[in-house]
């Protein structure tokens, strides 16, 4: 067949109809089912439920829905499929790594419309921030965060002191790795919050110490001369 319809089959032996014949037989085409949900979008977040809906309301009558979901390092996540061809199927699965993953899903055996879909899901728990040293005012502040393991997201970094909201420069190093800087105008702690794909990052907010070298004083009468070779 070369369209959804219901075909009649006439069956004969010896030029007679064998018994129920014509048959009716329903030829469906899974391609009309559609898909959307949020399980099938960007920055969903590892390790938590998540869905989306098979539309196959516009299909006259019944066929299996198979849906087959691969992770980045290629296992294979078992989905929770509930519905019903007339209803439509409801697929919830629980991502368990960040990635890429690949939804293939069938109708009739045949792919749906847009399968297969390439859903992204991060981890913000991977994400790891380096050391915050003591810094100087009217100096650049900077540190690295390593989202290599977090999967694809937006790294977003807001700093604040007492009196002040510096403007931050978040710049790639390699894929993955991002220098952050900015310029304090203040001696004071400064708190640091990141986010990835919109979502704290564990740990957050971070706190660094800026200091004023023009304030730095030195005690010369504690200074004294020491001959040499001798213990100080």
């Amino acid at each position: 067949p070369h369209s959804a319809d219901v075909y009649s089959v006439a069956v004969k032996f010896n030029c007679e109809l064998v018994p129920g014949s014509p048959f009716s037989i329903p030829v469906l085409d899974g391609r009309k089912a559609t898909a959307s949900g949020d399980g099938l979008g960007t920055c969903i977040v590892a390790n938590k439920p998540t869905s989306f809906d098979v539309n196959t309301r516009m299909i006259c009558g019944d066929a299996p829905l198979d849906v087959i979901i691969t992770s980045p390092r290629g296992q294979q996540v078992r989905p929770k499929v509930t519905g019903s061809p007339s209803s439509g199927f409801h697929v919830e699965y629980i991502p368990v790594e960040a990635g890429n993953y690949v939804i293939d899903v069938k109708y009739a055996e045949m792919p749906i419309s847009g399968s297969p879909f390439h859903p992204g899901v991060i981890d913000p728990g991977q994400v790891r921030v380096g050391s915050l040293p003591q810094g100087i005012m009217g100096k650049p502040f900077m540190f690295d965060v390593d989202t290599t393991m977090a999967g694809d997201g937006r790294l977003s970094v807001d700093v604040r002191g007492q009196m002040t909201r510096p403007a931050v420069n978040v710049s790639p190093r390699t894929e993955g790795i991002y220098a952050v800087s900015f310029v304090p105008q203040e001696s004071c702690s400064h708190t640091i919050l990141l986010t990835f794909c919109g979502l704290p990052v564990p740990g957050s907010p971070f706190f660094c110490t800026i200091i004023d070298v023009a304030n730095v004083c030195v005690d010369w009468n504690a200074i004294r001369l020491k001959p040499v070779h001798c213990p100080g």
